[in-house]
């Protein structure tokens, strides 16, 4: 039975039609780089974030998943910018997708606030090898017969992020050129499939509690590719602005427990653990997800140093 579940899911990834191809993530807080190119340059320092992903451990073929981002700000012709470089890692069952990313935003005073309107562009390589045992030399012409295909494929985003001290909403879509995946003969008869428009909101406010040490901060998550919908409500509370917890659910899909702690000067650390709440077969076939995000933010300075010289000569 637990062959049966996990054949099921990897069939699934050769329905030729639009399906939600993106990574499902819990700390969507911090990996806003992933989804919104106009978040590029929005802090004040160079940052970057590594986040890992082992989504239904102990199930057959799961979905891992592994991105890297470095974003940072810089001025030109007196303007603010942004720029960013994401990596992504995705595989499931037989698929790998590795995919690169450049970002660029463009940086402007609204209000109290800043808003970044940006683009990406990069390359998605997916890969498939599959392996499949037929009983008897029987075979299905639905499923691939074997081989090994990577189709190489152009994709664009587009992202707006607005923040001030205490709020932030940022709206996006991710593969906005719906770009197709050509497969060679052999692998998938000859058709192509394409990855369908993602679209984001995300939105987060910081309240001071009576207590100046504490803050509590929720935040909402939803994606969309006109097919499906998935909404998540956050919240966490953050102590001495160091150490924090908080717990996250989506809707009809997972409970999630999230902590984090900031260890030096801009190194944070977050870990989430993710149990699904809709079916007994989850339970009994795979014991949760796990998540984990490591944050490194730092400033760097190219000002010349002030040399103040006391003799004549140097007058």
């Amino acid at each position: 039975m637990k062959k049966f579940f996990s054949l099921s899911i990897l069939l699934l990834i050769f329905y030729v039609s639009s399906a939600q191809y993106d990574s499902q993530f819990c700390l969507n807080m911090f990996n806003h780089m992933a989804i919104n190119p106009g978040y590029a340059g929005s802090k004040d320092a160079v940052s970057l974030v590594l986040l890992g992903r082992e989504q239904w451990m102990g199930f057959d073929g799961a979905p891992t998943t592994q991105v890297f981002s470095i974003h940072t700000p810089f001025k030109l012709f007196n303007a603010q910018h942004g720029a960013g470089l994401s990596l992504s890692n995705d595989k499931i069952g037989f698929e790998t997708n590795l995919g690169i990313h450049l970002a660029y935003s463009y940086h402007k005073t609204v209000g109290q606030g800043n808003l970044g309107i940006g683009f990406n562009a990069g390359v998605i390589n997916q890969s498939l090898s599959p392996d499949w045992k037929y009983p008897e030399q029987a075979s299905d012409p639905a499923v691939p017969v074997g081989g090994d295909d990577k189709p190489m494929i152009f994709d664009l985003g587009l992202g707006a992020f607005y923040q001030t001290d205490n709020f932030y909403f940022g709206i996006s879509s991710t593969h906005l050129n719906q770009p197709k995946i050509k497969y060679k003969e052999g692998i998938i008869d000859d058709k192509y499939s394409y990855i369908s428009r993602h679209y984001y909101i995300t939105a987060g406010y910081t309240y001071q509690l009576a207590n100046p040490l504490f803050e509590f901060r929720p935040s909402v998550f939803i994606e969309s590719d006109k097919t499906s919908s998935q909404y998540s409500v956050n919240g966490i509370v953050m102590y001495n602005k160091r150490f924090w917890g908080g717990v996250s659910y989506r809707l009809t899909d997972a409970a999630i427990a999230m902590f984090g702690v900031e260890f030096l000067s801009g190194l944070n650390i977050a870990i989430a653990y993710e149990m699904p709440a809709t079916t007994k077969i989850n339970y009994k076939y795979q014991s949760g997800s796990f998540e984990f995000v490591i944050n490194y933010t730092f400033k760097v300075s190219v000002e010349k140093e002030k040399n103040i010289y006391k003799s004549i000569r140097f007058l």
